[in-house]
């Protein structure tokens, strides 16, 4: 049987990342020449555009990545799973556990649409709320290599990443607590140096809008574009042996 190939899900996602800075690149010297009442405008626009189509791309990425890398290594889901039935026939069903078996699955049968089916039956994208979410996630489903690579990952290294979600739900629903908890992620002293901000007035859309353009020192590259490396840099980190 034919097993996915976490790696690969990687280096897939590292070249999409690479052609889309590329494409906000080129886009974005276009925009120079853009008409001086609109040129910060549509960069602006341009550059959160870019942000929320790189934090959709990562949460795909997420959960292949994560079926892959159980579906490649499925023995700590198996225990999981295991330690479950178990549960639910000697607590729910009253069995004694004397006569409940040890092992109740196999590996044999465990393709990827049994792997996803078990994470989530309903087909939707495996989502890691945060940091403390993925390191839950990982010690009860992964194993191995791909349990390390994944608790390995301090909250710091994490937080473009969780920054990059709770941006693109204020874009999205434009709420006072969507915004709220963006605001307050990005003044977090666990938000990576790049990305935290310590104005004191909250961001609107308009001024978050205004963020994913703002450049950063000493660098001086817009958070856009460190966005895209910084998941790339990411992802890079869940590569395993």
């Amino acid at each position: 049987m034919n097993k996915a190939n976490p790696n690969e899900i990687i280096d897939d996602f590292e070249k999409s990342t690479k052609l889309a800075l590329k494409d906000w690149q080129s886009t974005d010297k276009l925009l120079s020449n853009a008409h001086k009442d609109d040129r910060l405008r549509l960069r602006r626009r341009l550059a959160s555009d870019s942000f929320l189509a790189l934090s959709i791309s990562w949460e795909s990425f997420m959960s292949a990545w994560f079926v892959a890398a159980l579906n490649r290594d499925p023995s700590q889901a198996l225990i999981t799973n295991t330690n479950r039935m178990r549960e639910f026939a000697i607590h729910d069903l009253r069995i004694p556990s004397s006569v409940v078996a040890t092992k109740l699955f196999t590996t044999s049968h465990l393709n990827l649409e049994n792997t996803r089916g078990m994470l989530d039956p309903n087909g939707y994208n495996i989502t890691m709320s945060n940091r403390n979410d993925f390191k839950k996630k990982a010690n009860r489903w992964l194993a191995g290599d791909y349990r390390l690579v994944a608790t390995a990952v301090t909250t710091v290294e994490y937080s473009p990443a969780l920054l990059g979600r709770l941006v693109r739900n204020a874009f999205a629903h434009q709420s006072e607590s969507a915004l709220a908890a963006a605001n307050t992620a990005v003044r977090s002293t666990s938000m990576a140096p790049d990305f935290r901000i310590t104005t004191v007035s909250n961001l609107g859309v308009s001024g978050w809008r205004a963020y994913t353009r703002q450049e950063v020192p000493p660098t001086n590259k817009s958070r856009v574009e460190l966005f895209h490396t910084a998941l790339e840099d990411l992802a890079t980190k869940l590569k395993t042996p």
